[in-house]
């Protein structure tokens, strides 16, 4: 910054380290808050560290500070911002400079008169550089060239394929850092199976992230439903339950999954998992539809009991049951042919 920002008061130097107040022990007591403006930072207030939780990772013994998890990704990613607008510059420039204008080389005959001499004291008019004058703001200019003067356009190849290349292998480095495939990014980049393994990839990978950012949010959420709700309640806009404090007030977080690449076969894997007793319908139907088993179970006992009042029958199969499932992309209808020892149906005659 331009100036140093003002110390606040109560500002400790031997124990504020990274604008982090320590006690005596190391740990952190306090944090201070600061802003921007007009290029200069500047104090807001201090923060006790108790109202403080941070996003971030903590790899140390003694660290107060965490690290951003987009903290890999930011340098690539800037460097990157700052090749395109580069580039872009390169390009406008090009168009600004559309043409360039070639003159041919004197003739050491211009200016002789016809006496055969050059007449002194005055400058012949091919001496003379008048140059040329183009206003192209008033519309379509004609360039009016003298003889043997030549103008051509200023063509580039900006971007450069191998400027492209470099940029998309950055794009490639920068999106690992975030646990992201480039398919993710370019779906013309690999097929259906590349694609499902960058999915399952970075379901593993970034479980972690996920479940940390989920704990986040909702210490958040608790530390504002304290808030809230007693003011709601206060107000009128919120009736709790007889006996139900805000400490009753259960919730989760749960993150969306990454979309659908073959429907058919990812919910058929999943139903063949619970059948196996791998996991559980409530993770199941967690996992893919994001919504929560039990709403969803009391939503078909209703339907269930609604249809058989209007007596309308349940027409839906299990998953893979019916013979009209049909293939998938990679799976090609062999047609069945009766042996000696097969009946129509393709059974032991």
């Amino acid at each position: 910054f331009a100036e140093p920002m003002r110390k606040p008061k109560g500002y400790d130097k031997d124990r504020v380290v990274h604008g982090v107040e320590l006690d005596a022990l190391g740990a952190a007591k306090r944090y201070c808050l600061t802003e921007l403006k007009d290029g200069r930072r500047e104090f807001v207030k201090w923060i006790r560290a108790e109202s403080i939780r941070q996003h971030g990772f903590f790899d140390r013994y003694g660290q107060v500070r965490g690290v951003s998890p987009l903290a890999p990704a930011l340098n690539p990613f800037r460097d990157m911002m700052e090749a395109q607008v580069y580039a872009l510059a390169l390009m406008k420039l090009e168009q600004l400079l559309g043409f360039k204008i070639t003159r041919a080389a004197a003739d050491p005959l211009d200016g002789i008169n016809d006496s055969g001499e050059t007449g002194e004291g005055e400058e012949s008019e091919s001496e003379v550089d008048k140059g040329y004058h183009f206003d192209f703001s008033q519309g379509p200019q004609v360039f009016d060239l003298e003889h043997g003067d030549d103008v051509s356009t200023i063509t580039g190849a900006s971007p450069h394929t191998n400027f492209q290349a470099f940029l998309e292998a950055m794009t490639m480095a920068a999106l690992k850092a975030l646990d992201l495939d480039f398919c993710l990014y370019d779906s013309s980049h690999t097929n259906y199976s590349g694609s499902r393994q960058a999915g399952t990839t970075y379901d593993l990978t970034s479980r972690v992230r996920r479940e940390e950012l989920a704990s986040c949010r909702g210490w958040c959420t608790e530390r504002q439903l304290a808030v809230w709700v007693p003011q709601w309640v206060d107000s009128g806009a919120l009736q709790m339950p007889e006996g139900m404090t805000v400490e009753g007030i259960t919730f989760e977080w749960q993150s969306v999954r990454p979309g659908w690449i073959d429907r058919l076969k990812e919910v058929k894997a999943e139903a063949a998992a619970v059948a196996a007793q791998l996991t559980s319908k409530k993770r199941s139907c967690r996992r893919l539809f994001g919504d929560d088993y039990e709403e969803v179970y009391d939503e078909i006992v209703q339907q269930t009991e609604r249809e058989a009042a209007d007596g309308i029958s349940d027409g839906s199969v299990a998953i893979g049951s019916t013979p009209e499932t049909p293939p998938s992309d990679e799976e090609e209808q062999q047609p069945r042919r009766g042996g000696a020892g097969e009946n129509e149906e393709g059974g032991d005659a």
